[in-house]
């Protein structure tokens, strides 16, 4: 007997017989109906008695009346194994587990069709808009021209904010350059070297922001600050490193700003040379890739807030599914993981307004 009042379906008559609200009452609580005013005394009943029921909403049946999918496409320009990809997928999970909705990954790719699998998923209903994990610097013309040409509401992940109409979260890129600078200087660093990507008049707008932001901070805090570079790179690691190694001897910098993958040559070239890491070089990375803490010594970095950004664009997104037709341009503050290659003075550090690993 206990087994057949198990497998007994839960209908939404019976959450609300055991609420004792109508029918429709349970529908646009459960489905969460924007423009129909319901008492929260009441919206707190029908979810109690919906959660003492185990009552679960018929996915297919909503989908279908809707006209919806119930699912979002997500398309990385980022390979899966990089640091930007896993908290972007955690946090886009979240927010569609939340609303009941599924998660279709894009691969760009052709289908039979001839279109690239995004626009048929779209075009057969399957997903009802895509959050586009793109890249600073990404131009309008292919994935952003295709999405926008075929009507698919999306929005951008990383990048995007310097094309006009186009909805994009992003991480302030600006005040990326100033925590980096800041954390330097409460170490006790007085020469600090910017190491850059590109010659400084091709930078693309991420660079310029955390250049502007590192010199702004400079300046505040009086200390000694140089845009160098960009130093020369092959694809021989042991090449780099030398490079890198000419630079820090040919040098008196005491600290070195830049991304992970030339923060890891010059705790290499330190090394090499029997610099000191922290006590003579802090050595920070503006980006927060996933090797960081298992180098050693361990890369201060400062962090996109990756998670919060995909949350914040799936919410965007699907607001867009609904018909906003405005234009989304947000910028997340990013936060200071400090580790080992800055930690001179831990006497100076402020533990209650930082992350320590």
């Amino acid at each position: 007997m206990l087994g057949d009042k198990l497998d007994k379906k839960v209908t939404s008559r019976d959450v609300a017989k055991a609420a004792g609200v109508s029918q429709s009452t349970v529908s646009l609580v459960l489905n969460n109906v924007k423009d129909k005013k319901i008492k929260p005394e009441t919206r707190a009943k029908v979810l109690e008695a919906a959660r003492k029921l185990n009552y679960r909403i018929n996915v297919n049946a909503r989908n279908m009346k809707s006209r919806k999918a119930g699912s979002i496409g997500l398309l990385s320009s980022w390979d899966a194994h990089t640091f930007v990809f896993p908290p972007v997928i955690k946090g886009v999970q979240a927010v569609c587990s939340e609303k009941d909705m599924g998660v279709v990954i894009c691969t760009g790719k052709p289908g039979i069709s001839g279109k690239k699998d995004y626009i048929d998923y779209y075009l057969q209903n399957r997903i009802d808009g895509l959050v586009y994990v793109s890249y600073v610097g990404v131009l309008y013309e292919g994935v952003i021209e295709e999405l926008t040409s075929y009507k698919i509401p999306f929005v951008c992940v990383i990048g995007a904010r310097d094309i006009p109409g186009v909805s994009c979260v992003d991480v302030s890129f600006l005040e990326s350059g100033k925590m980096a600078v800041n954390h330097l200087a409460e170490m006790g660093y007085k020469n600090i070297a910017y190491v850059l990507f590109d010659e400084i008049n091709n930078l693309v707008y991420a660079e310029r922001e955390r250049y502007e932001g590192c010199l702004k901070a400079a300046l505040n805090n009086g200390i000694k600050f140089s845009a160098v570079g960009p130093l020369k790179l092959s694809f021989d690691e042991e090449t780099n490193i030398s490079e890198f190694t000419a630079f820090l001897k040919s040098n008196e910098y005491d600290a070195v700003i830049s991304t992970s993958y030339l923060c890891f040559l010059f705790l290499k070239a330190a090394a090499r040379t029997g610099i000191n890491v922290p006590d003579s070089l802090g050595v920070i990375s503006l980006d927060n890739d996933l090797f960081a803490p298992f180098l050693y010594p361990s890369l201060t970095t400062v962090d996109e807030p990756l998670y919060d950004i995909a949350v914040k664009a799936v919410n965007i997104l699907l607001e867009k599914i609904e018909g906003d037709t405005a234009c989304h341009k947000l910028e997340l503050m990013p936060h200071l993981t400090v580790r080992e290659s800055t930690l001179r003075n831990s006497r100076n550090y402020a533990s209650g307004s930082l992350h320590k690993t």
